[in-house]
């Protein structure tokens, strides 16, 4: 099951216009449709918890099409931060992802953690990294930047990477040092 799948159902939770700002954004193509604050959201698929998403605030956007007028590309941001957990069919908790902020582009199938991002899996592995992106239709995680994998033998820091969804399987791309822990 995608780790940001969920993505695609968070709508309208503590909405409200932002009618100031609308205007101005029309000139730039870039439409604010809504916002939600303090967002606790869970998703269950046959009655089985599979995510639980928290955000101190949602923004979403639409990018018109000057000319048309149709909608180009939809996106939401979580400008104050966003803590996602994802689990097994069993309930256990599998992965949680952390970002002090994020974008999720519809169309694109994309979503992108900014700054301090920390996802965690059930196997005892941690990343940290600066920019993380998702892309949904490829069921992977990347990134260009540097990133620290910490697992219960090594510490490993590299520079970009690409791992599976529930980041069970990585590679790193450019490794420039690795500790191993002794226990």
């Amino acid at each position: 099951m995608p780790l940001f799948l969920f993505l695609l159902s968070v709508t309208n939770t503590a909405c409200k216009r932002t009618t100031d700002t609308f205007a101005e954004n029309i000139q730039k193509g870039e439409v604010p449709i809504e916002t939600a604050d303090s967002i606790q959201y869970t998703f269950s698929d046959s009655a089985k918890k599979r995510f639980y998403l928290t955000a101190p605030q949602v923004l979403t956007f639409e990018k018109v099409n000057k000319e048309t007028k149709f909608v180009e590309n939809r996106y939401r941001t979580f400008p104050k931060g966003v803590d996602i957990i994802t689990y097994y069919w069993s309930g256990k908790e599998d992965t949680h992802l952390h970002a002090n902020s994020g974008y999720w582009y519809e169309s694109k199938q994309k979503i992108i953690g900014k700054n301090g991002v920390v996802i965690t899996n059930s196997e005892g592995g941690k990343l940290e990294t600066d920019s993380l992106v998702y892309d949904q239709k490829a069921k992977k995680i990347y990134s260009d930047a540097p990133v620290k994998i910490t697992t219960p033998t090594e510490i490993i820091q590299g520079v970009g990477f690409t791992a599976n969804e529930n980041f069970t399987q990585y590679q790193i791309k450019n490794i420039v040092g690795t500790i191993t822990i002794e226990k």
